[in-house]
């Protein structure tokens, strides 16, 4: 007796990692339960709206990664070790938006958006206290674009 088996893989499928465990080569049912376990939620189809807000948020946590990057650079004794605090506090950040992204999830997308407009709406208290119009305006606008994405992401799925 010749045994035969196929395994069936959508076309549209956006993981595939091959690792096992991962939902990759499964059918549509075996991802989402294989998320559901995980305490992810699950979307079919990821909308555009999703994927503008995961960018708006990992590019925002970039930019702020960049920055304590060029300040842990450039500083030098007492203010290079707090440099440094801002260095790991910005990689934490990054590290959590891009694991938003890779688990397609929207809850952890949405997460990484609150933290990330925080963040933002911080930085541009810091603008307004130096009373720096560069260092208010631009992460303000970021903060308001990262809310605006953030509301229709999770108002599509």
């Amino acid at each position: 007796m010749q045994r035969s088996f196929s395994v069936c893989v959508n076309r549209n499928d956006r993981s595939s990692s091959g690792f096992p465990g991962s939902p990759s080569r499964y059918s549509s049912r075996s991802r989402q339960r294989w998320h559901h376990e995980r305490g992810f939620d699950y979307v079919d189809d990821l909308s555009a709206p999703f994927w503008i807000c995961a960018l708006v948020t990992v590019t925002s946590s970039l930019v702020s990664f960049g920055y304590s990057v060029a300040a842990a650079r450039a500083s030098v004794d007492d203010s290079r070790i707090n440099a440094f605090y801002a260095l790991t506090r910005s990689s934490a950040l990054l590290a959590l938006c891009v694991i938003a992204i890779f688990s397609q999830s929207t809850t952890w997308v949405a997460a990484a958006a609150v933290s990330m407009i925080v963040v933002q709406g911080r930085d541009t208290l810091v603008g307004i206290v130096q009373r720096d119009r560069m260092k208010t305006v631009g992460p303000a606008r970021v903060a308001v674009a990262t809310t605006i994405a953030l509301i229709v992401a999770v108002s599509v799925s």
